[in-house]
C-alpha cells in the first residue's frame, strides 16, 4: 500500500515573514492518506476477525479497512445498545473492542478513555479513548465512538497495527523544545504558552515502512507573526519531524480576488465581499453586500471566511485568515487557498437570487457551510447540511474554484429545503441544481472547465426525454436530473423570447421555486410547474406561461409539444366480450395544454378484424372530450383485434394505441375455461429461461421491475412478472443484441381440450420485426411474432402500457402435453425494454364439449352382460344428472335421440361409478352418455377414438374383465369419437358421445385418460 504524507501542501498558509528560503516543514497536521482497493476490502470483509464480529456483537454492521494494516478503520451499523454516563459507555466500548482485538489491531488492556463529551440536542455521545503502545499514545491515533440515543453505531479506529514502535527518549524536554523552537518558522519570536508532551508519531521510514516514532509533541504561541505552533521532535535523535500551525488567520471596505466563473486561466477579478465578520480595537462588524463595514477603533483588522451567512472550511489545511493594519483588505490566494474565496464569492452570489426568488425558504436564510478542498477529485455534494467540492486531480480542476458547481450544490440545498410536502428525489434534485447554475450564468453547459481540458460536465441543451432516457439507477442520477435540467432551459428560453431576458429569467426562476415546494419526481414535475405558475386557483383555464410549460415540458416527454400531440387518447383496453353483442369503446381525450390548446374530436374510427381476417371499420360518435361507439357483436369464440384512429379539433392526429394496426388490442368473444394460469406472485411458474444462441447469457429475469429502459415500474397484478432484463442487480433495462433468448412454461396438459388460446398481460418493447423479432411459441412452432414491416419501415412495437394479449394457438395445443415459449432474436443495436409478461393463462373456449368432457370413461361388462360405466364429474359445469341413451342403427343425436337406457339423478361425485344393463339388445345399437348441469343436455367426450363390440351371443364374459376404451382406431368397428365423426375417422365440431355395443367383445386392460380441468372463468 503506497504513503502519501502531507506535510507541506499548496493549501496551507504561510505567515508573510517567513523567509522565502526557509526549510521549514510547515505544513497540515501529519497524517498519512489512506488508499483502499475494492478486491483487498473485499478479502478483509470475509475474513474470520470480521466475520466474527457480524456473527457475535456487530450483527447489521459494515466495515472499511486500514489495507496497510489489515485492520478495521470505520464500522457502522445496527445501534448496539449502551447505558450509563460516559464514562460507563466508554467501559463497554472498552469491552467490546477487546473481544474483537484483532479486528481493531489493539492489544488487551490498552485502551484508555481520553475523553467523553455529551451533546444534548443530539442525543450523542462522542467517546474518545488512546490505544497506548509501549504505554504512550499515538497522534490522531486509538478508537473513537459515537453513541446516538444509547446505541452505538460508529467506531473508528486507527491503531497501525502493524507498524512497529521504533526509537526512544533520550532528549530531554527542555532541548526538544529548544529544537522545536530554533528549527520553527519563527525561530526569533518570543513563544509563549510552550508545554511538552511524549507520544508516538506514525511515519513512513524507508526501509522498516510505517513506523511509530517516540516524539515530543512541543507546543507554543507567537503573537508576532501571530501564531500557534505544534511541532514533533524526534526523542532519540532530535530532528524536527513536522510543524503545523493552529491559528485562523483573519480578514478587512473587504473584498476578494477569485475566478470569475471558472478556472479557465482568464485573470482573477476582485468584488466585495459580503456578510464577512471584522473585527478589530474597537470590536467587531459585519460587512454589508458591498463589503463595507465600520467600527469604532483601530486596528489591527482581522477577518475569515466564517460569514454571516456561509462558512466556508477548507478540509485539506488551516482555513483562510486575514488581517492587517488597514481597514481595507483584499483576500488572495496568499491569505486563503483560492477554492475558499472562491467559493464564498459564488455562495452569496446565489444566495442574493435565493433571496428575491423564495426569501422564506431557510436555506437561503443560512446558515451554510461550505467545504473546500476534500481529499477526492472530480466531484462535489450536497449531505443534507453543507456543501462540499474537491480537490483537483485527475483531470479536472477544484470544484470550489468553479462557480456553476457552487451554484449548483447550493442548489440542492434549495431543492432540499424549499420541500412542502411529498418527497426528495435525488433524479429531480439533480437538475434542480443545474437549473441554479444555469439561471446565474445563461449558458446550457454546466460547469465549463471542471475538466483541466476545458470540458463542461453537463449540457442541458439536448432534449433528454421521459422516459426512454430514465434509468432507474443511482450511477445515472445526474443523467436523470437532464430530463427536468432541459425542461426548465428551454422554458427559460421561451419565456426570455416572450417576456425579455430579465423579465424571462425571473419568470423562470419563480415557477422553478413553486415546483421544488410540491416534493415531486420528474415526472410530477411538469404539473408542480403548473401549480406554480397558476394565478388564481384554477389549472382547466389555463396558466399565465401555459403554452411555454407545455411546450417546454413536452420536448422532454413531461406533457406535450404544442401542436404534435397536444391530445391524449386515453382508452381501457377489452379483454372480453359476450357472444353477438355489440363491444362498447370509448376513448377519453385529454388535451395536457388546458388553456392553450382546444380538447375533442373531430371524428374518430375504430378498426377491427375478426380471426386474423381482413381489417373493417366503424365511425365513432365523439361528443366533447370523449369518443364513444362499438364494434359490432361477434360469433362466439372468436379473437377480435383493435384499434382506434382520429382527428383532434386542433388538427392533430391521435391513435390508440399509438402504433394502431402494428400493435392492435386483442380480446376474446365468448366463456372461457381456465387450463393453467400463473401469475408469478409466489414463484416463478416453473418456468424455465435460457440462451438458444448468440454471446454471454440469457436476458430473462423474474422479479420485481425496475422500471428501466421503458420497462413498467410494477408488475399488472401483485409485484412479480417475467421479463428480459427487468432492471435486476443495477441493469439498464435494455436487451442485448445478437442473440437467441427463451422462455419456456413447464409443459401444459390440454387434455381432452380444443380451440386452447393464450391471454397474458404483456408490456413488450421491441423494434420492427425486420431488425428484432418477439415470437410466442408453442414447442418449437411460432404462434405470434411482432409486426414486420412490410418495406422495412421500422414499425416498431412500443407498448407504453400493460395490455391484455389474446393469441390463438392454432390448434398446436389442443388435447396435448406442451411447452409454451416467449423468444427474442436480437439484432446488434437499437435495443429496447423488451418483454414483460404477467397473468399468463391457457384458457380453452367453454363449449359444452371442452365444459363436460370426460378425464376417464371406462366400460366393464358384468355377469350378466351388463355395462358398468366409471366416469370423472366434469370440472367446470357440475352434473346433477346422467342419462345414457341408445340408438339402433345410428348415433344419438341429442339426449333425447332415442331410448333412455338409465338415467340417474343426484348425481355422487364422490362415487361416480354405475352400472347400466344393456342386455337383450343384439346388433349394431350405439350408445351416448349425457349430463344435465341444471339447464342443458349436454354431451360428455372422450379423448381419442373408442370403440367397443359386445357379443350377446357367446355366453357370458368373467367378471372383472374390463374393457378398452381409448386409443386405437379399430378399423371395420364402430367407433366412438370425441366429437362427431366425419367419413374419415376425423373429428368434427358438435355430436355425442357413442357407446357402440355390437358382436364380440374385445377383452383389453384398462387405459385411464387423465387431465387436471380447472375452474371455469370468465375472459
Amino acid at each position: 500500500m503506497s504513503l502519501v504524507w502531507l506535510c507541506a501542501t499548496a493549501w496551507s498558509f504561510a505567515p508573510r515573514d517567513v523567509p522565502a528560503d526557509s526549510e521549514v516543514p510547515l505544513g497540515l497536521e501529519p497524517q498519512r492518506v489512506l488508499v483502499t482497493h475494492p478486491g483487498e476490502q473485499g478479502r478483509l470483509l470475509a475474513g474470520e476477525p470480521f466475520q466474527r464480529f457480524l456473527a457475535t456483537d456487530g450483527a447489521g454492521w459494515d466495515a472499511r479497512f486500514d489495507e496497510l494494516h489489515g485492520t478495521a478503520r470505520y464500522l457502522w451499523g445496527r445501534g448496539i445498545p449502551l447505558s450509563g454516563d460516559g464514562t460507563a459507555m466508554a467501559d463497554q466500548i472498552v469491552a467490546l473492542v477487546e473481544r474483537h482485538a484483532a479486528l481493531f489491531g489493539v492489544e488487551p488492556g490498552s485502551l484508555r478513555l481520553r475523553s467523553a463529551h455529551h451533546v444534548d440536542r443530539t442525543d450523542t455521545w462522542y467517546v474518545d479513548l488512546d490505544a497506548l503502545r509501549d504505554g504512550l499514545p499515538t497522534f490522531r491515533g486509538g478508537l473513537s465512538a459515537r453513541v446516538v440515543r444509547g446505541n452505538l453505531v460508529l467506531i473508528t479506529a486507527a491503531t497501525a497495527a502493524r507498524a512497529p514502535v521504533t526509537g526512544r527518549f533520550v532528549l530531554s524536554e527542555g532541548s526538544a523544545v529548544q529544537r522545536a523552537i530554533a528549527g520553527g518558522p519563527a525561530p526569533s519570536a518570543v513563544h509563549t504558552d510552550v508545554a511538552a508532551d511524549q507520544l508516538l508519531l506514525e511515519r513512513p521510514d524507508p526501509v522498516r515502512g510505517d513506523v511509530l516514532r517516540k516524539v515530543w509533541r512541543v507546543r507554543s504561541a507567537t503573537s508576532d507573526p501571530l501564531g500557534r505552533w505544534v511541532s514533533f521532535v524526534d526523542g532519540e535523535t532530535g530532528e524536527l519531524l513536522s510543524v503545523h500551525d493552529e491559528v485562523r488567520y483573519l480578514n478587512g471596505t473587504i473584498e476578494g480576488e477569485h475566478h470569475e466563473r471558472t478556472v479557465n486561466g482568464s485573470p482573477l477579478v476582485t468584488s466585495p465581499m459580503p456578510l464577512v465578520q471584522v473585527t478589530g480595537s474597537g470590536g467587531s462588524a459585519t460587512t454589508d453586500e458591498n463589503g463595507d463595514y465600520s467600527l469604532n477603533g483601530g486596528g489591527p483588522y482581522a477577518t475569515d471566511l466564517d460569514g454571516a451567512y456561509v462558512d466556508v472550511r477548507n478540509a485539506s489545511g488551516r482555513e483562510g485568515s486575514l488581517s492587517g493594519s488597514s481597514a481595507n483588505l483584499t483576500w488572495d490566494s496568499g491569505d486563503a487557498t483560492q477554492a475558499e474565496i472562491d467559493s464564498y464569492v459564488f455562495v452569496n452570489q446565489v444566495r442574493l437570487w435565493g433571496e428575491q426568488t423564495a426569501p422564506e425558504v431557510a436555506w437561503v436564510q443560512g446558515p451554510v457551510t461550505s467545504n473546500v478542498n476534500l481529499n477526492q477529485v472530480c466531484n462535489a455534494y450536497f449531505d443534507g447540511a453543507a456543501i462540499n467540492f474537491f480537490v483537483s486531480g485527475s483531470g479536472c480542476n477544484n470544484t470550489g474554484q468553479i462557480a456553476d458547481v457552487n451554484y449548483h450544490e447550493w442548489g440542492h440545498g434549495f431543492h432540499y429545503y424549499s420541500i412542502e410536502a411529498g418527497f426528495f428525489d435525488g433524479s429531480l434534485s439533480e437538475g434542480a441544481g443545474d437549473i441554479t447554475a444555469f439561471l446565474q450564468t445563461d449558458d446550457h453547459l454546466i460547469g465549463p472547465y471542471f475538466l483541466t481540458n476545458g470540458g463542461a460536465v453537463r449540457d442541458v441543451g439536448p432534449d433528454r426525454r421521459y422516459p426512454q432516457d430514465y434509468v432507474n439507477n443511482t450511477y445515472y442520477v445526474h443523467e436523470n436530473g437532464l430530463i427536468f435540467g432541459g425542461a426548465f432551459w428551454d422554458l427559460l428560453g421561451l419565456l426570455q423570447d416572450d417576456l425579455g431576458r430579465d423579465a424571462g429569467t425571473v419568470a423562470t426562476s419563480q415557477i422553478f421555486a413553486g415546483t421544488l415546494k410540491g416534493g415531486t419526481d420528474i415526472p410530477g414535475s411538469f404539473y408542480e410547474a403548473l401549480v406554480s405558475d397558476d394565478d388564481d386557483g384554477d389549472l382547466e383555464n389555463g396558466t399565465p406561461h401555459v403554452c411555454q410549460i407545455f411546450d417546454a415540458f413536452g420536448r422532454h416527454g413531461l406533457g406535450t409539444n404544442i401542436g404534435v400531440d397536444a391530445v391524449i387518447a386515453s382508452h381501457e383496453p377489452l379483454d372480453h366480450a359476450d357472444p353477438d353483442e355489440d363491444a362498447n369503446v370509448e376513448v377519453s381525450l385529454v388535451s395536457i395544454a388546458s388553456g392553450c390548446d382546444t380538447v375533442g374530436a373531430r371524428s374518430a374510427v375504430v378498426h377491427y378484424r375478426v380471426d386474423g381476417g381482413s381489417w373493417d371499420e366503424e365511425d365513432l360518435n365523439t361528443p366533447g372530450q370523449r369518443v364513444e361507439g362499438a364494434i359490432p357483436g361477434q360469433p362466439a369464440y372468436s379473437t377480435v383485434q383493435y384499434y382506434i384512429t382520429g382527428v383532434a379539433d386542433d388538427g392533430s392526429d391521435f391513435s390508440v394505441p399509438p402504433e394502431g394496426k402494428v400493435n392492435p388490442f386483442s380480446y376474446y368473444v365468448g366463456g372461457t375455461l381456465e387450463i393453467r394460469c400463473d401469475d408469478f406472485e409466489d414463484d416463478d411458474g416453473g418456468y424455465e429461461s435460457e440462451l438458444v444462441s448468440g454471446p454471454g447469457g440469457d436476458d430473462w429475469q423474474w422479479g420485481l421491475p425496475a422500471g428501466q429502459g421503458g420497462d413498467p415500474a410494477g408488475a399488472f397484478s401483485g409485484t412479480h412478472l417475467w421479463g428480459t432484463d427487468i432492471g435486476l442487480s443495477g441493469n439498464d433495462g435494455l436487451y442485448q443484441g445478437n442473440r437467441v433468448t427463451r422462455l419456456e412454461s413447464p409443459r401444459i396438459d390440454t387434455e381432452h381440450y380444443t380451440g386452447v388460446f393464450l391471454q397474458y398481460r404483456r408490456w413488450l418493447r421491441v423494434q420492427d420485426g425486420d431488425f428484432d423479432t418477439a415470437a410466442i411459441t408453442v414447442d418449437d412452432d411460432d404462434v405470434w411474432f411482432n409486426w414486420k414491416g412490410p418495406e422495412r419501415n421500422d414499425d416498431d412495437t412500443l407498448d407504453s402500457g400493460w395490455v391484455n394479449h389474446t393469441v390463438p394457438l392454432e390448434g398446436k395445443a389442443d388435447q396435448t402435453r406442451f411447452r409454451l415459449g416467449f423468444e427474442l432474436r436480437t439484432n446488434g443495436s437499437g435495443n429496447y425494454g423488451g418483454w414483460n409478461i404477467d397473468d399468463v393463462c391457457i384458457l380453452a373456449p367453454d363449449t359444452p364439449d371442452n365444459r363436460l368432457g370426460i378425464t376417464d370413461l371406462e366400460a366393464e361388462p358384468t355377469s350378466d352382460v351388463t355395462v358398468a360405466l366409471t366416469w370423472t364429474n366434469p370440472k367446470h359445469a357440475p352434473v346433477e344428472r346422467v342419462r345414457v341413451v341408445r340408438k339402433l342403427g345410428g348415433f344419438p343425436e341429442s339426449a333425447d335421440d332415442g331410448e333412455v337406457v338409465e338415467e340417474i339423478d343426484d348425481v355422487d361425485v364422490g362415487d361416480p361409478e354405475q352400472v347400466i344393463d344393456v342386455n337383450g339388445h343384439p346388433g349394431s345399437t350405439f350408445y351416448a352418455v349425457y349430463g344435465y348441469d341444471g339447464h342443458d343436455w349436454l354431451s360428455w367426450t372422450v379423448e381419442g377414438w373408442n370403440a367397443v363390440e359386445v357379443d350377446l351371443v357367446g355366453g357370458i364374459v368373467a367378471p372383472g374383465d374390463q374393457w378398452d376404451t381409448g386409443g386405437e382406431d379399430n378399423s371395420g368397428l364402430i367407433r366412438n369419437c370425441g366429437c362427431a365423426c366425419d367419413g374419415t375417422g376425423g373429428r368434427s365440431v358438435g355430436g355425442a358421445l357413442d357407446l357402440a355395443i355390437a358382436g364380440l367383445i374385445f377383452l383389453r386392460r384398462r387405459r385411464t385418460v387423465s387431465a387436471k380441468v380447472p375452474r371455469k372463468h370468465g375472459r
